[in-house]
């Protein structure tokens, strides 16, 4: 029996001898024989309700604080694996042997694959590349994936009692998720790999995570599809729409482009457009004089810009201005080997005292349903 169980027996039994001395107090008088065996009866059994009690709350407690000092000892166990990774890149980096190296593991083509890289990226995805961050993404060891994209969703309706509904299925086809190499790579003078005092870990990985996510994001605008994210821009021509008349861009064409997204999609979806666009729109008013891009601060502690309660996100590689829900409109897929590749043995390098940092891994992102995409076409 549960804990609280026991504690609603208990309570009920106290009510009951609750209820036996009230009688006796409207009655004034005695307790009766057989109200004094019930009355001590019902002592014992809250007696041993107690002592029940509180050794299922001492064992609650015991598992509790056994199962956080598992938790704990987790974490820490996480966190001196990270210590021992970043010790090995370290001497990677100096080209230092030690024991933390050499229990690292390689990929095929040479790439240092530290386990923690990939879990870091992904954390910090969503602030270095908020548009790819939202894509659902699966994570493949090798090869492709295919994955369904909706052409048809068929139809219903109703029928008779005596007639048959007819199975008008929907109508898919697929995409193809390919491992597209993503990298981005720094220089870094030997000089500085060799000062202790500089943490060259955290500053490469800080710059590499930066440069790849900011990419991963204009491929997400501008990607063709071929070798790389198949970008915005492939949008198909059923979600566009243009401006009322001129390049001045209007509020009505962004209600325009709001009221246009079926319901469903629009919950989580965001607007895309470059900052000089973004800078026409947060210039404008109602007709009380209040601004439609409202500032807003997020629970995580962010300051996020919206307009329609939508999100606004930035990015100089759009061209047109979007509103997408990344989450419906996207299937991707991300590697989990993230790959450190350390260059200095070649002519530049070498003559230059110098090293380069090579951070790469395999990405794809395909449009699986256009219609979670709203293309505003702004007229030049």
């Amino acid at each position: 029996m549960k804990i609280k169980e026991l504690i609603e027996k208990r309570n009920s039994l106290i009510d009951e001898q609750n209820a036996l001395l009230d009688a006796v107090e409207t009655e004034v008088r005695a307790l009766t024989n057989d109200e004094e065996v019930r009355f001590n009866e019902i002592d014992n059994e809250i007696a041993e309700l107690d002592k029940t009690i509180d050794k299922l709350e001492a064992r609650n407690k015991n598992e509790s604080e056994k199962e956080s000092d598992e938790n704990h000892d987790e974490e820490r166990g996480n966190e001196m694996n990270k210590e021992k990774e970043i010790r090995g890149i370290t001497q990677y980096l100096r080209r230092e042997q030690g024991e933390e190296l050499r229990s690292m593991t390689y990929s095929g083509n040479g790439h240092l694959v530290p386990e923690y890289l990939h879990g870091e990226f992904v954390e910090k995805m969503e602030e270095v590349a908020p548009l790819f961050a939202d894509v659902p993404k699966l994570t493949p060891v090798s090869g492709t994936l295919r994955v369904a994209r909706e052409k048809d969703l068929g139809s219903a309706g109703f029928v008779g009692e005596s007639e048959s509904i007819s199975p008008n299925d929907f109508v898919t086809d697929t995409v193809e998720l390919k491992q597209n190499r993503a990298g981005s790579a720094i220089v870094l003078s030997q000089k500085l790999i060799n000062d202790a005092g500089v943490d060259v870990v955290g500053y490469s990985n800080d710059l590499l995570f930066r440069r790849l996510g900011y990419a991963l994001d204009r491929a997400m605008i501008k990607g063709t599809g071929a070798d790389t994210i198949e970008g915005l821009v492939n949008a198909p021509e059923e979600c566009e729409i243009e401006t009322a008349a001129s390049s001045v861009i209007a509020i009505d064409d962004l209600m325009n482009v709001a009221s246009s997204m079926k319901a469903v999609y629009q919950t989580g979806a965001k607007w895309v457009m470059n900052r000089k666009n973004y800078q026409t729109l947060a210039a404008m008013k109602d007709g009380n004089n209040h601004f439609y891009i409202t500032r807003e601060q997020e629970v995580d502690g962010r300051i996020a810009y919206k307009l329609f309660g939508l999100t606004i996100e930035i990015n100089d590689a759009a061209e047109d201005i979007y509103l997408v829900n990344f989450a419906h409109a996207y299937k991707g897929m991300i590697k989990k080997e993230i790959g450190l590749k350390l260059i200095d043995a070649d002519q530049t390098n070498a003559l230059a005292g110098t090293v380069t940092l090579v951070l790469d891994t395999y990405v794809d992102a395909k449009i699986v349903q256009p219609e979670a995409i709203r293309v505003l076409k702004v007229k030049e």
